[in-house]
């Protein structure tokens, strides 16, 4: 589940639903390529790490059980959804209640905690809404001043292939990712893309699950991505050492969003078979 997709899903008027099923494969497609690009990594010496402590099963086990209620979270929130038991917004509230009785039993959760976690809701709410109005409001000024249209007639006489197009949309999400927050970016870049993706053939849900990945990936791309700045600051690290480090995960993470640019089904054959009535 992603904030990310609930803004696109608002802006585009597609379904909730379908977008957090479309980003399961993506995400494990993510975690795989992570795990075997950090299983290289220690291979070859590239990276030191620490010798492996074998656990005992026992161990194993307690860690399994103890980790297994909060695992559960992603699968109540898209079970829920999916039979039909509640809606999109109530799943967000069934998301919560689940977060503080696992919170509660966790013994992770007091007054404190709960005030510092109304309280950062309640501002990062405001915020989103706050943009989401100034978005609504450029959405508005790019449709009436048919910015799409004059952008996919000069697209057009460029080329008429829908995967050059996504290419060229794709570069200038990253670009965008780099320099501006998650949020902000697709607020701008939904309403001057959407449209015109829509008008070469690319399904929405498809594109939805590229342009997220894509502005994911910018915002972690050196040597400006404001991710990195971010990682800097909570780490006392130097900007240099977290970009070389991160270009030895960046390759990987392209060619996962090429695959998922040239193979549309693998975003929408989930979807259409979860939902299919």
């Amino acid at each position: 589940p992603s904030i990310m997709f609930i803004i696109y899903a608002v802006m585009m008027n597609v379904s909730v639903g379908h977008l957090f099923v479309a980003g399961v494969l993506p995400g494990l497609a993510m975690a795989a390529v992570l795990l075997a690009n950090n299983y290289v990594l220690a291979k070859t010496g590239w990276e030191k790490v620490p010798p492996p402590r074998r656990s005992s099963w026992a161990e194993i086990r307690r860690a399994f059980w103890r980790g297994l209620p909060a695992l559960l979270t992603p699968v109540v929130i898209l079970r829920s959804m999916i039979t039909g038991l509640v809606t999109p917004t109530e799943a967000s509230v069934l998301a919560v209640l689940y977060a503080l009785l696992l919170g509660l039993l966790y013994g992770e959760i007091n007054w404190t905690s709960l005030r510092e976690a109304f309280t950062g809701t309640a501002r990062t709410t405001a915020l989103i809404m706050f943009l989401t109005g100034i978005g609504s409001v450029m959405s508005f000024v790019i449709t009436s001043e048919q910015v799409a249209e004059q952008l996919a007639r000069s697209l057009g006489g460029m080329t008429d292939n829908k995967y050059a197009i996504l290419c060229l949309v794709t570069l200038a999400l990253l670009v965008l990712g780099c320099f501006m927050e998650t949020v902000p970016a697709m607020l701008i870049g939904i309403p001057l893309f959407g449209p015109l993706v829509m008008k070469f053939g690319i399904d929405p849900i498809h594109f939805g699950v590229v342009l997220t990945y894509a502005l994911l990936l910018g915002i972690v791309h050196p040597p400006v991505g404001l991710g990195l700045f971010a990682v800097c600051a909570v780490t006392r690290l130097k900007l240099e050492a977290v970009t070389v480090a991160t270009m030895r995960f960046y390759p990987a993470f392209i060619v996962v969003l090429l695959i998922y640019m040239f193979f549309p089904a693998l975003s929408t054959w989930l979807p259409s078979v979860v939902f299919a009535k």
